[in-house]
């Protein structure tokens, strides 16, 4: 395994778990050293997600060791002292156990504080969790190992018709219809909120997540998603598909549009 791991966004039931910047660094007003190789999160708690300054309360580590074509994980974390006794980060433990059987395909796992070593069949017993359904997980393993996803050309690109038709011609893009009938379903000719965009994608029965998802720096995004942006002046809906930008006022491109921030992502499952 390489020793450069994009980690995914990770989430609970009360948190997000961004891979970790120097920025959360300054939130916490903590000195950390962050490797480029670091495996770690920061936690942020869901309530304070839509805000500008991102509130940052925790960190968790992920150490992985590989021996004899075997890989062993462990775990370490810090919490800010007024949330000691939330249980806050036995949630995010968990979710990183998880990801390290399911996503990494661990076969043990060791938990530093608690001196506990749990095994991949441990796991699979206390969860139900059968390797036939290993497979069948969300996390991109291709990711991982840091390679490049190569795209393919099954989203025809389409452009947006107008000004405002952003929103729609990415939902036509997934749908394989045009912008114009998207606009019908939404009965919406102009700009889209989430909610016309969460209404097209449940008529034409395409799989997405229930909630929008915040970016965060470093967060590699899902295999195709619908990424909001904040532009000078206006806000812009665009399609990311296997590492290109489908997008629909600027084109097919490889990377973010210039002077685009992205502040969130629909999944596409």
């Amino acid at each position: 395994m390489s020793n450069k791991i994009n980690l995914p966004l990770l989430e609970t039931e009360r948190l997000f778990l961004a891979p970790w910047t120097t920025e959360f660094a300054k939130e916490m007003k903590i000195n950390k050293v962050i490797d480029t190789n670091s495996r770690e999160w920061a936690m942020v708690p869901k309530e304070d997600f839509g805000k500008r300054k991102i509130k940052t309360i925790g960190s968790i580590a992920l150490h992985l060791n590989m021996s004899d074509g075997e890989l062993s994980a462990g775990a370490d974390y810090l919490l800010a002292e007024e949330y000691r006794n939330s249980n806050l980060c036995e949630e995010a433990l968990n979710k990183v156990i998880h990801y390290a059987f399911v996503g990494l395909k661990a076969k043990t796992f060791f938990i530093k504080d608690k001196k506990i070593t749990m095994t991949r069949d441990d796991f699979s017993k206390k969860h139900n969790y059968p390797d036939s359904l290993y497979e069948q997980d969300i996390y991109r393993i291709n990711y991982i190992d840091g390679n490049a996803n190569d795209y393919a050309n099954s989203i025809n690109y389409q452009a947006q018709p107008n000004e405002y038709q952003c929103g729609q011609a990415c939902v036509a893009m997934l749908a394989g219809v045009t912008p114009a009938e998207v606009a019908d379903i939404m009965y919406e000719e102009y700009g889209t909120c989430d909610e016309d965009i969460n209404k097209a994608l449940d008529y034409y029965k395409i799989p997405h997540s229930n909630i929008r998802k915040p970016f965060f720096p470093n967060i590699i995004l899902p295999d195709i998603c619908i990424v909001s942006m904040q532009l000078p002046g206006y806000g812009h809906w665009s399609l990311y598909y296997k590492g290109k930008f489908y997008d629909p006022e600027f084109g097919l491109l490889d990377k973010c549009p210039e002077n685009a921030e992205i502040c969130y992502y629909w999944e596409i499952n």
